[in-house]
């Protein structure tokens, strides 16, 4: 998970949604309780959203 927050993480926050979103969101839900278990990832920075 680490490793594909960091590949989409460059690009530009549109991008990511688009793209990294549903990754992400298969990974989660296939076993979430493993991900929370094993992982430690930031949230997908929404530059100049949210301040």
């Amino acid at each position: 998970m680490d490793q594909l927050i960091a590949f989409i993480k460059p690009l530009p926050a549109e991008d990511q949604a688009r793209v990294g979103l549903p990754w992400v969101a298969n990974l989660v839900l296939a076993d979430p309780n493993q991900i929370l278990l094993q992982q430690h990832f930031d949230v997908f920075p929404v530059q100049g959203r949210f301040g």
